[in-house]
C-alpha cells in the first residue's frame, strides 16, 4: 500500500511538472501560426544604361553594340529560374549571374524587339519592348563638311540627336566603335558655319567652314 502511495505521489509530481513547463515556454510557433509570406510579383525594377535610368516608353538612340541592364524584382527569386528571350536576332540577351539581363543592340533593329522574362519557379512572366528612335553609325574617319554633305546629307545627325546620344550613354570613349579623338560634324550648319560636338562631353561649338577642315561624323541607317 505504501508502494502505491508513493507511486501515485511520484505521477503527481511528473504531472505538475509537465504543467509548469507548459506554462513557461512562451516559444512562438511561428510555422504552425503564422502564415507564409507571399512572394512579390515579378516585375521589372528598372532598365538602365551604364550612364542612365530610362524611363517608362523612352525611347532609344542606338549604335551597334550599345549595351543596357534589365533588373527583375520578385518571383520566385531564383536566379537560375529566370528564362530570358528576345524576339530579333539583332538585338542579344547575355543572363547574368543574379537572374537580371544584359542587353546588347547588335545591329538596327527592324521593328520594337519584344523581350521576355520567365520564371519558371512561378510561371510568371514579363516583357519589355525596346524600341529605337534612331540607329547610328560611322566609318571612322575624317571627313571634309563638303563630303559628308554630299555622301548624307539630311541623315548626319543633328545637335539633338547627339544630345539624346549623350544623355543616354554618356561618354562615347566606352563604345569602341567611335573614334573620340576629335569633334563630330552636324547636320546643323549655315553658309559660314557648322556645328560640332565633342561626343566625351556633350559640348557643342560652332566652326567656320573651313573647306580643308576635316572631323568624324555620324549618320543615321
Amino acid at each position: 500500500m505504501k508502494n502505491m502511495t508513493e507511486l501515485l505521489k511520484q505521477l503527481k509530481d511528473l504531472v505538475d511538472d509537465a504543467i509548469h513547463a507548459t506554462a513557461l515556454d512562451t516559444t512562438p510557433q511561428t510555422e504552425l501560426t503564422q502564415p507564409r509570406k507571399q512572394a512579390l510579383p515579378l516585375a521589372i525594377d528598372r532598365i538602365q544604361t551604364r550612364v542612365h535610368t530610362l524611363g517608362t516608353g523612352e525611347q532609344l538612340s542606338a549604335f551597334k553594340d550599345a549595351t543596357l541592364e534589365i533588373l527583375l524584382k520578385g518571383g520566385s527569386g531564383v536566379a537560375s529560374n529566370i528564362r530570358w528571350t528576345s524576339s530579333l536576332v539583332e538585338v542579344g540577351i547575355d543572363k547574368q549571374i543574379d537572374g537580371n539581363a544584359t542587353v546588347v543592340i547588335k545591329n538596327k533593329p527592324g521593328s520594337v524587339c519584344i523581350i521576355t522574362a520567365q520564371d519558371v519557379g512561378t510561371n510568371e512572366t514579363v516583357i519589355y519592348a525596346l524600341a529605337v528612335k534612331f540607329f547610328v553609325t560611322c566609318d571612322n574617319k575624317k571627313h571634309k563638311y563638303s563630303d559628308a554633305l554630299q555622301n548624307h546629307n539630311g541623315n548626319i545627325a543633328t545637335p539633338a540627336d547627339h544630345r539624346l546620344i549623350y544623355q543616354q550613354w554618356g561618354d562615347l570613349a566606352e563604345y569602341p566603335i567611335w573614334k573620340t579623338d576629335d569633334d563630330y560634324w552636324t547636320q546643323e550648319h549655315d553658309v559660314d558655319e557648322v556645328v560640332v560636338v565633342n561626343v566625351r562631353d556633350g559640348i557643342e561649338d560652332r566652326i567656320k567652314r573651313n573647306i580643308l577642315h576635316t572631323n568624324y561624323y555620324m549618320y543615321k541607317i
